[in-house]
């Protein structure tokens, strides 16, 4: 998205070909261990909330503010984010199942517990969509720890805070 409008870059997706055996049978995986594989290659087991950059903040804000409050401001004011053990334990619909799409049932069903807010982490909207990485793992029971004590850094790159 942002690498043909911001960088003048062909607007591509990339793939490794041939791909390592062992991406192979990650993603034959049911969703709840390849979430596990994933997360655990990709940030060691901690929960990471992913950065929107600037430049598309921006293009959503102004040309679809439709999208830009319902799934970006809305989910995380009012709604908020699942825990990581609400997210492995949550139940999809049988997209399978032909009767499904004639009734619109198309609601993930989580776990109970709270979901994290931005009031729970005391972070505006703007830098919490830096990206957000926090010393909390697929074990953590919801609301067993103060959310906010447990931010590692906001920011990815350069642009990284560390809190810890």
């Amino acid at each position: 998205f942002a690498a043909k409008r911001l960088y003048k870059m062909p607007d591509i997706g990339f793939a490794y070909l041939p791909m390592p055996q062992m991406i192979h049978m990650v993603s034959y995986m049911e969703r709840q261990f390849f979430i596990l594989r994933l997360n655990g290659l990709n940030m060691e087991h901690k929960f990471f909330t992913s950065r929107i950059e600037a430049f598309a903040q921006g293009f959503l804000k102004n040309e679809l503010p439709e999208d830009w409050a319902s799934l970006v401001q809305q989910p995380w004011e009012e709604e908020g984010i699942p825990w990581p053990i609400q997210t492995i334990n949550c139940k999809l619909p049988n997209f399978r199942n032909d009767k499904l799409f004639r009734g619109s049932e198309f609601e993930w069903i989580y776990p109970p517990g709270k979901f994290i807010t931005l009031e729970d982490i005391d972070i505006a909207l703007e830098e919490a969509l830096d990206g957000i990485f926090y010393d909390i793992d697929q074990f953590t029971e919801v609301g067993s720890v103060n959310v906010k004590d447990r931010i590692i850094s906001t920011g990815v790159g350069r642009e990284t805070i560390f809190r810890q």
